[in-house]
Protein backbone atom coordinates (compact mmCIF):
# COMPACT_ATOMS: atom_id res chain seq x y z
CA UNK A 1 0.00 0.00 0.00
CA UNK A 2 1.23 3.26 -1.02
CA UNK A 3 -0.22 6.01 1.44
CA UNK A 4 0.67 9.68 0.10
CA UNK A 5 -0.03 13.14 1.49
CA UNK A 6 -3.31 14.73 0.48
CA UNK A 7 -1.85 18.00 2.00
CA UNK A 8 -0.44 19.13 -2.01
CA UNK A 9 -3.00 17.36 -4.21
CA UNK A 10 -6.52 18.33 -5.71
CA UNK A 11 -8.97 15.60 -6.14
CA UNK A 12 -7.88 15.91 -9.95
CA UNK A 13 -4.22 15.61 -9.00
CA UNK A 14 -4.56 12.58 -6.99
CA UNK A 15 -6.36 10.41 -9.73
CA UNK A 16 -4.04 11.60 -12.69
CA UNK A 17 -1.28 10.11 -10.21
CA UNK A 18 -3.00 7.06 -9.38
CA UNK A 19 -3.89 6.13 -13.04
CA UNK A 20 0.22 7.07 -13.79
CA UNK A 21 1.33 4.77 -10.73
CA UNK A 22 -1.30 2.10 -12.36
CA UNK A 23 0.60 1.87 -15.73
CA UNK A 24 3.94 1.75 -14.32
CA UNK A 25 1.84 -1.04 -12.62
CA UNK A 26 0.25 -2.56 -14.90
CA UNK A 27 -0.57 -5.87 -12.78
CA UNK A 28 -2.45 -4.62 -10.03
CA UNK A 29 -6.01 -2.95 -10.39
CA UNK A 30 -6.19 1.16 -10.99
CA UNK A 31 -6.60 2.81 -7.00
CA UNK A 32 -6.26 -0.73 -5.37
CA UNK A 33 -2.39 0.15 -3.98
CA UNK A 34 -2.78 3.81 -3.58
CA UNK A 35 -4.46 6.02 -0.50
CA UNK A 36 -4.21 9.71 -0.02
CA UNK A 37 -4.21 10.52 3.64
CA UNK A 38 -3.57 14.08 5.84
CA UNK A 39 -0.06 13.66 7.12
CA UNK A 40 -1.12 15.47 9.90
CA UNK A 41 -2.14 12.14 11.54
CA UNK A 42 0.36 9.86 9.36
CA UNK A 43 3.14 9.67 11.71
CA UNK A 44 4.94 8.02 8.48
CA UNK A 45 4.51 10.59 6.42
CA UNK A 46 5.73 13.34 8.69
CA UNK A 47 8.85 11.34 9.16
CA UNK A 48 9.34 11.20 5.28
CA UNK A 49 8.82 14.57 4.97
CA UNK A 50 11.60 15.56 7.89
CA UNK A 51 14.06 13.13 6.22
CA UNK A 52 13.60 14.77 2.45
CA UNK A 53 13.58 18.19 4.10
CA UNK A 54 16.96 17.54 6.22
CA UNK A 55 18.59 15.68 2.59
CA UNK A 56 17.02 18.89 1.10
CA UNK A 57 18.33 21.24 3.18
CA UNK A 58 22.25 20.00 2.75
CA UNK A 59 22.25 20.00 -1.02
CA UNK A 60 20.25 22.96 -2.26
CA UNK A 61 20.87 25.27 0.55
CA UNK A 62 24.35 24.15 1.55
CA UNK A 63 23.16 23.36 5.18
CA UNK A 64 24.07 20.32 7.05
CA UNK A 65 22.23 20.75 10.62
CA UNK A 66 19.51 18.29 10.50
CA UNK A 67 21.10 15.87 7.81
CA UNK A 68 23.92 14.65 10.67
CA UNK A 69 20.62 13.99 12.84
CA UNK A 70 19.83 11.41 10.04
CA UNK A 71 23.29 10.29 8.48
CA UNK A 72 24.31 7.43 10.31
CA UNK A 73 20.70 5.87 8.52
CA UNK A 74 21.00 6.19 5.18
CA UNK A 75 21.96 3.20 3.74
CA UNK A 76 22.61 4.21 -0.06
CA UNK A 77 23.18 7.95 -0.86
CA UNK A 78 24.02 8.42 -4.73
CA UNK A 79 24.20 12.26 -5.81
CA UNK A 80 23.75 12.87 -9.59
CA UNK A 81 24.94 16.00 -10.20
CA UNK A 82 24.00 18.53 -13.16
Amino acid sequence: MLTIDKRYTSRRLEERLVRALAEEASQLPTGSFCRFVASEGERAIQVADAVAWAIFQKYERDDETFYQIIQDNIVVEDVVKK
